[in-house]
């Protein structure tokens, strides 16, 4: 790995229900985000087998040179107004950068002295996470990186979206970007026949839980006056001011299990969700996405998982960004036409885990409406660093899409016709193998259709590739999937 030192991240955990959550929470030194997995994968004799994942913290260390942010036991923590926070530790700043945990449930229990231990409202955990930012950047002089998952989230969009603005400083100016696990960035809602207990929620607010609601969220990530937000009406995916902090450097990941995340709620949220969060919610406007087929939380959680890792270091180490869409798909978007759905898949060479999953199985195809011009299928990002040594040099993987064609609504009132589809299959469908390197200031790109075999290239920043001839049948005689390529700076130490 490259010798110039990462910027300091600051792990920012999810929402602690009940007492014994926040607890549980604050007895473990890394909030819960030290915790790895053993799942199973079936192997190519279609037997179980283990699969180890250590843990992001663990692999961040092993793999990027990351050391965690405790000395003697002590590092700055959040306080409330008036009260001495006991975990300011003076001693760290002569340490290089790392990892931090932001603790700021630890003043909500009475395990650690305090008196008052309610939970401190968002605005408030905001407040605490800019003192813990500023402090990083006025003692290393570099920006720092906010990693959270769920609610932590949240805590992060309040910091940017309302503290820095009450300040009336740049969020930008400290923080150079975000990633977010399975966040509720729209909110959490329920399926209808439970529109009744979302309302209850709202308004009792126990557990705090109506932070999860629009009153609550519009109060925690706008500031007094805010007029332009209230005018627009409120959506709480969109970042308000985008000079403030630019939403591509957020980067969202949503979980498309519902089925492994234990208890109620997952019923009242829904198919369409990780178990806790709707897929629709768990991503900013404009801010790179991925799915995974993973929950909430749990054994096969959204955290402690491979595809989450995997998504980090790229967004945070990659040099390479990629936009992958399709276009010139008049076949698929026709007015008064069939509707269509597109499922995409991404798998990257040497990775035994697909690090992008939208389809109709997990309930999160991409619906393509009447007409559409673009396709957005996904965003991900390629580091040279982990292009194997002793290889060739390319970064290669494949992208496979599928092309479905939806019944009509009357589908089954106009008789039977040879001609109509077959809704189990799909209308086309094909897998497009790429390869990447770098040649000097220039990125070299060769991509081929797996039924054709017809190779095309680019040492530009975008390659189009037009799809096969059954492809340009079903979408359209002009459809190809096109490839723009960016830099993309990895986040490490350089002068402020």
């Amino acid at each position: 790995m490259p010798e110039t030192p990462p910027l300091p991240i600051i792990y920012v955990r999810g929402y602690a229900m009940r007492d014994k959550d926040i607890q549980g929470t604050v007895d473990d030194p890394f909030y819960g985000f030290s915790r790895g997995s053993t799942h199973v994968r079936i192997g190519a004799d279609n037997e179980p087998r283990f699969f180890g994942f250590e843990g992001a913290l663990l692999r961040l260390m092993t793999d990027w040179g990351y050391t965690d942010r405790y000395e003697r036991g002590l590092q700055p923590g959040p306080t409330r107004p008036g009260v001495d926070g006991a975990g300011t530790a003076g001693a760290l700043d002569d340490l290089p950068p790392g990892i931090w945990i932001y603790r700021y449930y630890d003043v909500s229990t009475g395990s650690h002295g305090h008196d008052d231990t309610t939970r401190l409202p968002i605005e408030e955990a905001a407040e605490g996470l800019y003192d813990l930012v500023r402090h990083i950047r006025r003692e290393r002089g570099q920006k720092v990186v906010l990693v959270a998952h769920s609610m932590g989230g949240l805590v992060c969009r309040s910091l940017i979206e309302r503290t820095y603005r009450m300040k009336s400083e740049l969020a930008s100016d400290d923080i150079d970007r975000v990633f977010t696990y399975a966040t509720p960035h729209g909110g959490i809602d329920f399926v209808r026949a439970a529109d009744i207990l979302e309302k209850a929620r709202d308004f009792f607010g126990p557990w705090d839980m109506d932070t999860f609601g629009d009153d609550r969220m519009q109060e925690f990530l706008r500031v007094e006056g805010d007029e332009a937000r209230e005018q627009a009406g409120f959506d709480p995916r969109r970042l308000l001011d985008t000079d403030n902090f630019d939403p591509s450097r957020v980067f969202c990941l949503v979980g498309t299990n519902a089925d492994d995340y234990s208890g109620v709620i997952s019923k009242v949220v829904g198919i369409k969700s990780d178990g806790l969060v709707q897929t629709d919610e768990a991503s900013v406007v404009d801010s790179p996405t991925a799915w995974v087929h993973r929950s909430h939380g749990g054994r096969y959680g959204i955290v402690n998982s491979e595809e989450g890792y995997q998504h980090l270091q790229r967004f945070l180490f990659g040099d390479t960004r990629i936009h992958a869409s399709l276009r010139g798909v008049e076949g698929l978007s026709a007015a008064g036409g069939p509707r269509h759905q597109a499922e995409v898949t991404l798998a990257i060479r040497g990775l035994p885990i697909l690090l992008h999953e939208r389809t109709a199985a997990h309930h999160c195809p991409i619906e393509v409406e009447p007409g559409t011009e673009i396709v957005d299928l996904l965003t991900t990002y390629l580091s040279s660093d982990l292009v194997p040594e002793g290889g060739d040099g390319w970064m290669r993987y494949v992208i496979s899409l599928k092309v479905a064609e939806l019944p009509p609504s009357d589908r089954w009132g106009v008789g039977f016709d040879f001609r109509d589809f077959t809704e189990q299959l799909p209308a086309w469908e094909d897998r497009l193998l790429v390869a990447i390197r770098r040649d000097g200031e220039q990125h070299r790109t060769e991509a081929v259709w797996h039924s054709a075999g017809t190779r095309e290239e680019s040492r530009g920043a975008q390659l189009s590739i037009s799809l096969p001839e059954q492809g340009r049948e079903v979408a359209g005689p002009d459809a190809a999937v096109v490839l723009a390529l960016s830099e993309w700076t990895p986040a490490r130490a350089r002068s402020s």
